[in-house]
């Protein structure tokens, strides 16, 4: 304890009698840092041994006329030195508590793009150094381009797939200048263009805001997607994506996930395709997929029937009647009797029927098709699963038939009562119940329920063989306005398969209602008196008329629901292909392993 002055006689009587106050002065409380932590009482009992000791000095020092010592100069020395010292025992002991946690390594990552703020929330701009090595690990040749080869390569690193479909979609992202390459500016610039995008889904998932990813963090993810899924599965993320090993994922490494997932995917579902990219298993879709894909088959179907109801009102009359009714002369009645609004006369129960019904095949098939994938199990090498088989497709379009017409069948009854008598909605349902009551609502089930369990099984299995054909064919996946085509083109080849039950389903409603006479018992009754009276050709009345129909119809269902799926991120990897997602995550296993 240094000294600054000499003590006079009358300074030193002054000390005496008031020595005894500093020799029982007490310490100031300690900071409330100190009191959470519990780190610094040592350092304090420390401090107030010196001081003490000071005290004492000071009292010879007194006695002997020697020089002041400054006693609150030298106890603030002291705190001082306590303080620095605890301050940097409490960031050690941070460090080590930080490494421990859930396997978090808090050294600092050197993250040279996004350095946290003091809450962890805020990112800073990522620095052109960051990006260009971003960048130099994707351009492994160092020409300043990415091109498809190197893509392929970084997705299949990563898990993802890397199929030419898949690639391209990343490609149309960056590319702006439409070379089909990804240059240095390109990529810079893509990165910050999305920049608050990618940090937004990092920080979905770092609930501590440490700016680092554990397996108990990616576990949570994945389970509040309504995921089934364990320690394992988390393990397997981490090390997907675990550059440098150090047991955690930082923002970078994330990063070099997000950027070439394609927009509707990083929008919709990272955390799902973290899990399918990294697990050796088909994964299962979250609990959000089946209602986005209800939405889609909802707005292709309200679309499309809106677009062709006058068509629609038109050959139900066709096949309603006995005789000779043209398409034209069909429509001209109506605009005759009722005007252009007669021409959707029928619509508003069409459109609240086909909204369910079509919503129903779309998920139902979807759902059964994922049914059949997820208990497949990889081949004896090691290798992806095969794809559905055609009985399984089968299976999963006729169910979808089933559902869709068990559910909706009231409402197609009405509207076909409506369209042909001319008649109200709520007076048509009071007149069928008066007549046949509840039951009387599902009359001539049985031929719709089959012509709908054949026409969805073989519809759906058409489509997809033709959609597998255009890519053999193209070299291409097949778009929206191609899935319009295709699917326009494979529900008017079912439609001749399964026309003749459509004509006797019409016959079979319509009997009994308007004043026409009760003319068959049964659906081959029906098929049998059609026949001899007005020859097999009558099995196909209004055929054309309902191809000209189908066709624009079908096209906007196809066209809707392919558009709103992908706009949704419907699928997740498996919209690249059935067996996508787990040959990804076969590849990453692989990936992983030699980590």
């Amino acid at each position: 304890i240094s000294s600054s002055s000499s003590f006079t006689s009358s300074s030193s009587s002054s000390f005496s009698s008031t020595q005894h106050a500093h020799a029982t002065l007490p310490l100031p409380p300690p900071p409330p840092m100190f009191a959470s932590l519990g780190l610094a009482l040592p350092r304090i009992r420390e401090c107030q041994r010196r001081v003490g000791e000071g005290v004492e000095r000071m009292r010879a020092a007194a006695a002997a006329g020697a020089e002041r010592v400054p006693i609150l100069a030298s106890i603030t020395a002291c705190m001082t030195a306590s303080l620095t010292a605890s301050q940097q025992q409490q960031q050690i002991q941070q460090q080590q508590a930080g490494k421990d946690r859930c396997g978090k390594a808090s050294s600092a990552s050197a993250s040279a793009s996004f350095k946290l703020d003091k809450k962890g929330s805020k990112p800073k701009p990522s620095t052109g150094a960051d990006l260009d090595a971003a960048f130099r690990r994707v351009d492994t040749d160092g020409n300043g381009h990415i091109d498809r080869g190197e893509l392929q390569a970084a997705c299949a690193s990563l898990g993802l797939p890397s199929s030419d479909d898949y690639v391209d979609e990343v490609i149309r992202g960056y590319d702006v200048d439409g070379d089909k390459t990804i240059s240095k500016k390109e990529f810079v610039g893509f990165i910050k263009q999305r920049e608050q995008a990618l940090w937004k889904a990092f920080q979905a998932i770092d609930v501590d805001k440490d700016g680092m990813l554990s397996q108990d963090e990616a576990l949570k993810a994945v389970r509040q997607l309504g995921l089934k899924a364990e320690g394992r599965d988390a393990a397997q993320m981490i090390r997907l994506l675990d550059a440098n090993h150090d047991g955690v994922v930082s923002y970078e490494e994330f990063r070099a996930y997000l950027s070439l997932l394609p927009a509707a995917q990083l929008r919709e579902n990272v955390g799902w395709n973290w899990l399918a990219a990294a697990s050796d298993r088909a994964v299962p879709a979250p609990a959000s997929q089946p209602f986005k894909q209800l939405l889609a088959g909802a707005l292709g179907g309200s679309i499309s029937r809106t677009v062709v109801a006058p068509l629609d009102r038109a050959i139900f009359m066709i096949q309603a009647e006995t005789g000779r009714l043209s398409l034209g002369s069909a429509l001209q009645r109506v605009l005759q009797k009722e005007g252009p609004m007669g021409l959707w006369r029928g619509n508003t129960p069409n459109v609240i029927k086909v909204i369910p019904r079509s919503a129903l095949q779309f998920a139902v098939y979807a759902n059964m098709k994922d049914f059949f994938l997820l208990r497949k199990k990889p081949k004896a090498d090691g290798s992806a699963p095969a794809g559905l088989t055609t009985p399984e497709r089968l299976i999963a379009g006729g169910l979808a038939g089933a559902t869709a017409t068990v559910v909706t069948y009231p409402l197609d009854l009405i509207r076909s009562q409506m369209a042909v008598n001319g008649t109200k909605l709520v007076d048509t349902f009071k007149s069928v119940v008066k007549a046949a009551g509840p039951l009387g609502l599902y009359r001539g089930l049985t031929p719709t329920l089959g012509a709908d369990i054949v026409g969805n099984a073989l519809g759906f299995l058409l489509y997809d063989t033709y959609v597998d054909k255009y890519k053999m064919l193209t070299g291409k996946k097949a778009g929206s306005v191609e899935r319009g085509v295709i699917g326009a083109l494979s529900a008017c080849t079912c439609l001749t398969i399964t026309f003749p039950l459509e004509v006797v389903m019409t016959r079979m409603r319509v009997q009994g209602t308007g004043g026409r006479a009760i003319l068959y018992k049964s659906v081959a009754d029906c098929l049998v008196q059609i026949a001899q009276k007005e020859g097999v050709s009558a099995l196909w009345k209004g055929a054309l008329t309902t191809y000209i129909k189908v066709f624009p119809q079908v096209f906007v269902v196809y066209f809707t629901v392919a558009s709103v799926n992908k706009a949704l991120g419907v699928g997740g990897l498996r919209a690249y292909g059935e067996e996508g997602a787990a040959a990804a995550g076969t590849a990453a296993t692989a990936a992983s392993k030699k980590k």
